[in-house]
């Protein structure tokens, strides 16, 4: 009779991963928050009404919910604090808009950022 065989495997990228996870989450968290103030400063310096009190300029606000992080969700959210501010971006055809202009310009340097982590953490 033929002894049995065994074989065994062991895996070890599975752990390795799972080590990752809460090092990526973390930096996913700061770079939003990051992100999140770079987006402020970009729309309040590319706004290209003229300002006659400075309020819609300094109530450009983008802020970081990081309150989803253990989900996997982390946003970002651009807006205007003063009540006319969605007059500012859609009068004239969007002519004096911040919000979208300001989105298009940062989130791709995130989007950049997240994937040169990816990279380094699975290569």
């Amino acid at each position: 009779m033929a002894s049995p065989t065994f074989k065994f495997e062991y895996d070890h990228i599975t752990p390795k991963m799972l080590a990752a996870l809460p090092k990526l989450a973390a930096f996913l968290t700061k770079t939003t928050s990051y992100y999140a103030l770079r987006a402020e400063q970009t729309a309040k310096t590319k706004a290209t009404w003229t300002d006659r009190t400075g309020n819609a300029r300094q109530g450009l606000r983008a802020i970081a919910d990081n309150s989803q992080a253990h989900q996997g969700e982390w946003e970002i959210s651009v807006s205007h604090s003063v009540p006319y501010g969605i007059w500012l971006e859609v009068r004239n055809s969007g002519e004096y808009a911040v919000i979208l202009p300001t989105i298009d310009t940062e989130a791709p340097k995130y989007f950049m950022a997240a994937a040169k982590v990816f990279a380094r953490m699975f290569n």
